[in-house]
């Protein structure tokens, strides 16, 4: 199934450079709640507030989401295949948005900030000689913040 979620967002994608919608060949989308349903879940708890993305495609895909969760639906998430890792690992996918197409974050994008940080990278996500898709969490949970980060070549 979520094959298919991303299959479907690289085809719109396509869709978009192919009508003329759009002035480069980049997709750009900053509807938070479109990239949430596409990415991680099927559909958005409840618990989930100040939610905030950009998704941005072509040829591949990156995308990144900031929202806040109660416990359960942060576990919920960890739940689909994340495995626990370490900050080192991953802290190079959470990057600086400020200088990368539109950073819709307010306030800004600061995953390093976390003190006390919960890493997490998917499981069973490996790079093929054809496609990578690896996707990666950054908690805090002493406010509920979840920053998550997906990339498709």
């Amino acid at each position: 199934m979520v094959k298919f979620k991303y299959l479907y967002l690289i085809l719109i994608s396509f869709v978009f450079v192919i009508t003329g919608c759009i002035d480069s060949p980049e997709t750009v989308s900053t509807n938070a709640d479109n990239i949430f349903v596409g990415l991680i879940q099927d559909s958005k708890p409840a618990s989930i507030k100040n939610l905030q993305g950009i998704y941005v495609s072509w040829l591949d895909y990156t995308a990144h989401l900031r929202f806040e969760a109660s416990d359960s639906d942060i576990n919920e998430i960890i739940s689909q295949g994340y495995q626990i890792t370490a900050w080192s690992e991953i802290s190079t996918h959470f990057v600086d948005l400020s200088d990368n197409y539109q950073d819709p974050f307010d306030p800004a994008w600061q995953p390093e900030a976390i003190v006390e940080k919960e890493c997490y990278v998917r499981d069973g996500q490996t790079c093929q000689p054809t496609e990578c898709t690896m996707s990666y969490l950054v908690i805090d949970r002493k406010t509920g913040t979840v920053y998550y980060y997906t990339f498709s070549i």
